[in-house]
């Protein structure tokens, strides 16, 4: 019985270690996706303010 409470602590280990790297992983994925928003914005910002200044001259 002790073999199998010690395994079973093992498992349960494991799993919430998987869990925590699951959910660092998504919030990883979520700043990713918000960067990738931030960065998008900008370069239309820059590519907007780009054509702005060409018609000028």
């Amino acid at each position: 019985m002790v073999f199998h409470t010690s395994s079973l602590e093992t498992i349960r280990r494991e799993i919430e270690e998987t869990n925590e790297e699951h959910v660092l992983v998504e919030l990883a994925k979520i700043e990713a996706i918000k960067e990738c928003g931030e960065t998008e914005a900008q370069r239309k910002e820059d590519n907007e303010l780009f054509w702005k200044r060409r018609e000028v001259t």
